[in-house]
């Protein structure tokens, strides 16, 4: 399971220029709109089934919801992911209809269970209802849509979600399989980064954490996390995975740093 993360909005997804991203914002935005949820988190699933395979989340929130997502990732890490009764690792293949903890056989019992006395009321919620998108027979994503009350959905809004399940599979799959348009050697053009922001990434492609690179670099990790945010946004990248996979197709190309206290100058420094 991934150590780190990078939220965003869906407002930002519809505005990043990445087409599955624009998906899913506006997947968010319609699913809280017919669900009566107040939070909804979209994420990626791995080949062991475990969520947060790309270190993108896209989360939406109602406006008066204060959950802070990024606390309770870190929460459900360390812990709640051993007790989450709609992890995708629980679920197999076939057909994936929406999961709801009112409509679950063992609801009584899981209203009693930590994830729900701890994790969910940490941030404000009692209900969630988890869509698990499936490609291939594979689970490859999900979203859960919480909500403040674990009031059992009406039958109107249990049918809506399981169309917009289905749909939503079927788009989510075909924009997996677009082919994304070619690198252009995205080094040597992207705007270029600053000397701090290229020692992070120098340092993340070489596996490092962002702890680690705190350290190394002397500054503190929520400095690093925005100077890798930075770097991400400048060479067209949304995780360390697309960053190792970017540097290592293009080595040849050399990475534009800017030279600090100049304008418009450059200098060019080889990957190492």
């Amino acid at each position: 399971m991934r150590t780190t993360a990078q939220i965003i909005t869906s407002t930002t997804a519809l505005t990043s220029g990445d087409h599955r991203q624009a998906l899913v914002g506006h997947a968010l935005t319609f699913l809280l709109q017919t669900s009566g949820a107040s939070l909804a988190l979209f994420y990626t699933v791995d080949r062991r089934r475990l969520k947060f395979a790309d270190e993108v989340i896209v989360g939406h929130a109602r406006p008066g919801a204060t959950a802070n997502l990024e606390a309770s990732l870190v929460r459900y890490r360390s812990h709640y992911h051993a007790l989450d009764p709609f992890a995708p690792r629980r679920f197999g293949a076939g057909r994936a209809t929406p999961v709801d903890s009112a409509s679950m056989p063992e609801a009584g019992h899981l209203a009693r269970s930590p994830y729900f006395t701890e994790y969910l009321y940490q941030l404000g919620m009692a209900g969630q209802t988890t869509l698990l998108l499936r490609c291939d027979g594979r689970i490859t994503a999900g979203i859960d849509l919480l909500r403040p009350d674990d009031a059992m959905l009406e039958s109107s809004q249990l049918a809506v979600l399981r169309v917009g399940q289905a749909m939503l599979e079927h788009a989510y799959a075909f924009a997996l399989s677009a082919a994304p348009p070619p690198a252009g050697n995205r080094l040597a053009t992207a705007t270029p980064l600053t000397p701090r922001e290229a020692e992070v990434v120098r340092l993340v492609a070489g596996g490092a954490s962002n702890g680690e690179v705190a350290v190394a670099l002397t500054i503190g990790e929520a400095t690093v996390k925005t100077h890798l945010g930075h770097a991400f946004e400048k060479l067209g990248v949304r995780s360390r995975a697309q960053l190792i996979s970017l540097l290592a197709s293009e080595r040849h190309v050399p990475l534009r740093v800017r030279e600090p206290h100049t304008l418009g100058g450059d200098s060019r420094l080889p990957i190492a």
